[in-house]
């Protein structure tokens, strides 16, 4: 009797002290990842407290009768809101950690490939070994010297090299015998499709290995904008995110892991978070600029993305001059996978066309992420070939946006759109900028304007840094729209709100 009456005592506190520890480190998890507005955090406390409450009096509620019913259904909510509330604490702090991998760890892979004739009765390294190796070599090549280091090691000897100064150089060296094998960074292997000269490249090579070299990189040298406080007020809810210009960079590669390579898509998206004004501009991936990286030898933009995220984000803030405060940098797998984390999206096109196994009609069309990249990768057969893809691709980012701020999307799959971007995505947005944007959309659902814009030019043929010697097509930039799109640029970041009218150009 004494141990049933001790039982009756100990059994209340025992399941209310579990479900309390359980609550209160859902409640810690939640107020660390930053991204709950303070009435909605109250009101899940609120919630847990009121279910503690109900446990707690089903438990100790007097009176003899159906008080065993009452204990077996107050076991069982306990139970059921221990293991929620553990599962949802996993999977909020799995969102924390995956927003630090990706907001405060970027990485860079470069790709190298070994390569030989065609007909070179070498099929794998090994029977590569006695082979001279060509180089596209220039001093410092850090990473160029771990690919070699790397290939070092795996045959066991030092093997011969020998340099060159330009890709071209260095394919024909293999082409009329100088060397037996070449090492070449998979990036430039992209940039043949510009010369016919080279257009049967895989078919006179065969590639025998391959060298992946991963290093942690420094973010641009402009540092990504952070929270502002508005009026010096102590409440983050009350906080004001200054405006800032992000770069969206998209890479051109397919796999799993986001490679060094030709960035395909460069957007400047200007945020200004307070006026919910989205500026999207549009530079062809041809336009002809200064490269950072080569001292200022004009080059393809796309050619930038061969260089680091960095060589990019320089160029466009040169051209604009502008400030870039950020980046953020999707392959085409990872792109697939974000519309389709988000349920899909809905783009306008102003064109009927049909490319691969997939057809778009004027008006609206529904799209998963397989059909949406090839809406925006589409310009063969667009009147406007590239100009008129840049812009399939804005309508596509504002898609985007419209689906995150219009619905649920945000808060029902925000843990699956960041976990499975990993790999494929990164940034240098801060952990703490990206919690502020969630933060104040859940506060206010509002839609954001987003208005776009997209600079043009005149078709050239030119030789490049990245290409010496070899005369590409180049687009040659129409200063007009530039300073229009820088116009445009210092009006967001001032607090304009744009209309459709202000994308058209002065008359004047």
């Amino acid at each position: 009797m004494i141990m049933k009456a001790k039982l009756k005592i100990i059994l209340p506190i025992f399941l209310s002290v579990l479900v309390l520890i359980a609550e209160a480190i859902l409640l810690f998890a939640v107020n660390k990842l930053q991204m709950l507005p303070t009435e909605y955090f109250l009101i899940l406390a609120v919630l847990l407290l009121l279910v503690l409450a109900g446990i707690t009096l089903l438990l100790v509620l007097p009176g003899k009768k159906r008080r065993k019913v009452r204990a077996i259904i107050a076991c069982i909510l306990s139970v059921l809101v221990i293991a929620g509330c553990a599962i949802l604490t996993h999977v909020v702090g799995q969102l924390y950690e995956t927003m630090n991998v990706i907001t405060n760890t970027t990485f860079t892979t470069t790709e190298y490939t070994v390569y030989v004739k065609a007909e070179d009765p070498a099929n794998h390294l090994a029977d590569a070994k006695s082979y001279t190796f060509g180089l596209n070599y220039l001093p410092g090549d850090e990473t160029l010297d771990k690919a070699l280091s790397s290939l070092n090691e795996e045959l066991g000897i030092s093997v011969s090299t020998k340099s060159y100064a330009s890709i071209p150089e260095l394919i024909n060296a293999l082409y009329f015998g100088e060397v037996g094998a070449i090492i070449m960074d998979s990036a430039y292997v992209t940039l043949l499709e510009d010369f016919d000269l080279y257009a049967d490249f895989h078919n006179r090579v065969k590639a025998i290995h391959m060298i992946s070299v991963t290093e942690e990189v420094e973010t641009p040298t402009v540092p990504p904008t952070e929270p502002a406080t508005n009026n010096g007020a102590n409440d983050n809810d009350n906080d004001t995110i200054a405006p800032f210009v992000l770069y969206i960079s998209g890479s051109d590669t397919r796999s799993a892991v986001l490679a060094r390579s030709r960035s395909d898509v460069n957007i400047l998206a200007v945020i200004h978070p307070e006026t919910k004004q989205v500026l999207l501009i549009n530079t062809p991936r041809d336009y002809f600029v200064p490269n950072p990286s080569g001292n200022g030898v004009l080059d393809k933009l796309t050619h930038c993305g061969i260089y680091g995220i960095d060589c990019s984000v320089n160029a466009l803030a040169g051209l604009y001059d502008t400030e870039i405060d950020s980046y953020a940098q999707i392959n085409f797998t990872g792109f697939k996978t974000l519309i389709d984390a988000i349920g899909g999206i809905t783009v306008y096109s102003d064109l009927a066309f049909t490319s691969d196994k997939y057809s778009f009609v004027v008006g609206l069309n529904e799209m998963d992420g397989e059909k949406a990249l090839v809406f925006a990768r589409t310009r063969k057969g667009l009147p406007g070939g590239d100009s008129a893809r840049g812009k399939n691709q804005m309508k596509v980012i504002s898609a985007v946006i419209d689906k995150l701020s219009s619905t649920g999307a945000l808060i029902s799959n925000y843990s699956e759109i960041m976990s499975s971007l990993q790999g494929m995505f990164q940034t240098n947005l801060t952990t703490e900028l990206i919690s502020s944007l969630v933060k104040q959309q859940l506060s206010d659902m509002s839609p954001w304007n987003v208005q776009s814009f997209a600079v043009t030019g005149k078709g050239s043929s030119q030789i490049t840094y990245s290409m010496p010697g070899q005369y590409v097509y180049v687009m040659i930039p129409n200063e007009k729209t530039v300073e229009h799109a820088s116009n445009l640029i210092d009006r967001v970041l001032a607090g304009e709100v744009l209309s459709a009218s202000d994308m058209n150009l002065p008359a004047n």
